[in-house]
């Protein structure tokens, strides 16, 4: 198992949440706030199921990346946001 990048998993859930609001049209704190903390836990679990694949293993078969996200957005990231 590779080690979690906790540097790009916080700058992705910023980021997204950034992207997520502001295609909303923003929202007060407590909507930040929940945003940031939906985009911290799916970031967390991408670079964790990302890190028990290894980098061999991606650098072999980078189709694993969209597989990964993809199927992560779909059944959770995707779902939860509709409800913030």
């Amino acid at each position: 198992m590779g080690p979690m990048n906790w540097i790009a998993i916080g700058a992705a859930a910023w980021v997204g949440a950034g992207v997520w609001l502001g295609l909303n049209r923003g929202g007060g704190w407590g909507r930040w706030l929940g945003a940031v903390a939906l985009m911290l836990v799916s970031a967390a679990m991408l670079g964790h199921a990302l890190a028990r694949i290894g980098p061999e293993v991606l650098a072999l078969k980078p189709k694993l990346y969209f597989m990964q996200s993809g199927g992560l957005a779909l059944a959770f990231v995707i779902p939860a946001l509709l409800l913030v």
